[in-house]
């Protein structure tokens, strides 16, 4: 498959980082007889002052020119750039997109395509797959190591080369220069290809030595395999999931209880703990939701009429009524030979004709 494709090193300059405008798009092929791409493009919108103090782009103001360090460049507008663009792609047998960060460059060069959808579709067709650099220099490199262009630079080609820094040609040619130096294998890089829709998705055909990778064993970072026991080893796959099968270590659904689909199902398995666990919070949320409503009618009740209210004024015919409860049980005490109690005094000298 790798010798159907070409790798295509690119890079833009934008206006910023929020909805992006390309400024600069530059193209190289990583192969003999083909031209580079190279295209200021007058952006849509003005740009960032946080962008202009890296990469020294400005727009003129009345928005007809743009300017690279104070002076104007030639710069055509979007749709022709994009147009000789995919002309040249065209041009290109199976190009592979490969930049470093190449996230954020291809979502600019969406944007662009997205208000020419004729040429979008083109670009479409003509691009096979896209490749980050910064995830293969993640399986060279150990964790915690600065992967920035300018730290991979400084650390392949040495401190002491020089390149124009934050323009796209310059980014496009030093980034060859860093994977040449470096010896990764065009296998290598294509090995973290993500294919088109469109392209047979199988990535990891073929066989793949640890010579593809710089001779570093990387490669536990793309294939993830499960560590073998002592039992295992020297047994294909087939012959240890049957063994597992066997003795009812493998079986997925066995560790993982089904989940009841039905309510006859959900009613029967009621009783095991997930089951149990899900309907206890149910029922939880069910209460505090009447206790709530409860509270919102309790208190719209005493909003709307506040004079009603038993729970913090009572009626004068309820207080009446609580004192002669008051004095009917008092006065069963008496009769029984009971004590006078600072309560039934208080009712005796509050209450008229009380004894």
């Amino acid at each position: 498959m790798e010798k159907g494709l070409t790798l295509v090193y690119f890079n833009t300059q934008t206006t910023g980082y929020y909805e992006p405008s390309i400024c600069e798009l530059a193209a190289e092929v990583d192969a003999k007889g083909y031209q580079p791409f190279h295209k200021y493009i007058l952006p849509t919108k003005p740009v960032e002052p946080q962008a202009t103090a890296k990469n020294h782009f400005q727009r003129s103001p009345d928005g007809t020119q743009l300017l690279l360090k104070g002076e104007v460049v030639n710069a055509c507008t979007l749709k022709d750039a994009l147009k000789e663009f995919v002309k040249w792609l065209q041009g290109i047998n199976n190009p592979v997109l490969v930049d470093h960060k190449i996230s954020y460059h291809i979502k600019a060069l969406n944007r662009a395509f997205a208000d020419f959808p004729i040429l979008g579709r083109q670009y479409e067709e003509a691009v096979k797959g896209t490749v980050d650099t910064l995830e293969l220099f993640k399986m060279i490199y150990p964790p915690g190591t600065s992967l920035t262009r300018e730290a991979l630079v400084a650390r392949i080609l040495g401190e002491d080369f020089s390149y124009e820094k934050y323009t796209a040609q310059d980014h496009v040619g030093v980034l060859r220069k860093v994977i040449k130096r470096k010896g990764v294998t065009k296998a290598a890089i294509l090995k973290l290809m993500e294919l088109k829709p469109d392209t047979p998705r199988n990535p990891m055909a073929g066989n793949w030595l640890p010579e593809d990778m710089v001779g570093v064993d990387s490669t536990r970072r793309i294939v993830k395999r499960k560590r073998k026991s002592k039992e295992e080893i020297g047994k294909t796959r087939e012959e240890i999931k049957r063994k597992k099968r066997e003795s009812g270590e493998d079986s997925y659904n066995t560790l993982k209880p089904k989940k009841p689909c039905s309510p006859l199902e959900r009613m029967s398995s009621a009783d095991t703990p997930q089951w149990s666990m899900k309907l206890e919070r149910k029922k939880q949320k069910r209460l505090q939701r009447i206790k709530k409503e409860k509270k919102r009618k309790k208190q719209k009740k005493e909003k709307d009429d506040p004079g009603n209210s038993n729970d913090d004024v009572d009626s004068p015919q309820r207080s009446a009524k609580k004192k002669r409860t008051k004095q009917d049980r008092i006065g069963k005490e008496i009769g029984k030979g009971g004590t006078l109690t600072k309560q039934t005094l208080y009712l005796e000298s509050s209450v008229p004709g009380y004894l």
